[in-house]
């Protein structure tokens, strides 16, 4: 085997490793607590900031109306749903994303969700 492939082997167990945090033990007591990781919380926090950033440039929208025209123009490459919201368009725009091939995510961090209005989305391109 080459030493490259050995280096680059060992650093895919590594970062498999580092990815687990604490093991899965420990992530799944921080779930069953109804808490997130810091890694979940940080992933969530820099998809909303990426929204809060874009949206004045246009490679954003937030408010679940503004999303919903966004998606049916095709324009999402990750929606941005809040977790905690009972808006029966959420669950149908989260549908339409999937249909679209979209990335999803839900945000259960407070933080996060304080940025986003129901329903947000980075966009693949502007409108001009």
């Amino acid at each position: 085997m080459s030493r490259l492939k050995t280096l680059s082997d060992e650093f895919k167990k590594l970062r498999a490793r580092l990815e687990q945090g604490g093991g899965a033990e420990r992530i799944k007591r921080q779930h069953d607590q109804g808490k997130l990781t810091a890694r979940e919380r940080a992933w969530e926090r820099a998809h909303a900031d990426a929204v809060k950033d874009g949206a004045p440039r246009g490679w954003a929208v937030n408010g679940v109306d503004a999303t919903l025209k966004a998606l049916n123009r095709g324009q999402v490459r990750t929606l941005l749903a809040d977790g905690h919201d009972d808006d029966a368009r959420i669950d149908e725009a989260v549908e339409e994303a999937l249909g679209q091939r979209a990335q999803v995510d839900v945000l259960y961090d407070d933080k996060a969700r304080r940025v986003v209005d129901g329903l947000a989305a980075l966009l693949r391109f502007r409108d001009r």
